[in-house]
């Protein structure tokens, strides 16, 4: 079962970064270190790596208008960035996205699952996005501002999307 409480090292260190000593200094790079080099494990890294990697083909794809031969905006670099501490902010027992281009300039990150269990995450705008979620026979849908962190309301609709 996927715990849906969890957060990504990246997450954690912000809850250490209040403190104003030298040792909540050490802490925090040390954590950062840590982090750095878990990222960097084919384990939990390689999902994540792969994920951005997609991200910056989709970018590339999609950045200018047109980009679909129908008049699809072209996707800035504003919310490649949100999209992609989005994909950062992910807790590490978590699947990876699909991630695709919208016509309308946005980034689409999406979950699928089993019994046509779905969430959709549309990154819009600078540090905002969008969400609808189909998890068995009930929906789910709103809109967000990420701040760095993504809510337990957002990962508990990943980990129910796709169990």
């Amino acid at each position: 079962m996927i715990a849906t409480h969890s957060f990504s090292p990246i997450q954690a260190a912000r809850h250490f970064s209040n403190g104003v000593s030298d040792a909540a200094a050490v802490t925090v790079r040390l954590w950062h270190d840590g982090t750095q080099n878990l990222v960097q494990t084919e384990f939990i890294g390689a999902p994540l790596r792969d994920t951005l990697r997609e991200l910056a083909r989709v970018s590339d794809e999609c950045s200018e208008d047109g980009w679909d031969g129908e008049g699809a905006l072209g996707v800035g670099p504003d919310v490649v960035t949100t999209a992609s501490e989005i994909l950062n902010a992910l807790p590490f027992d978590l699947p990876r996205p699909e991630v695709s281009g919208d016509p309308r300039g946005f980034v689409r990150l999406e979950w699928f699952g089993t019994r046509q269990n779905i969430l959709s995450l549309v990154v819009n705008s600078l540090n905002s996005f969008h969400f609808a979620a189909r998890i068995n026979d009930d929906r789910e849908w709103g809109s967000a501002t990420f701040k760095g962190a993504l809510s337990h309301r957002i990962v508990r609709l990943i980990a129910e999307a796709v169990t």
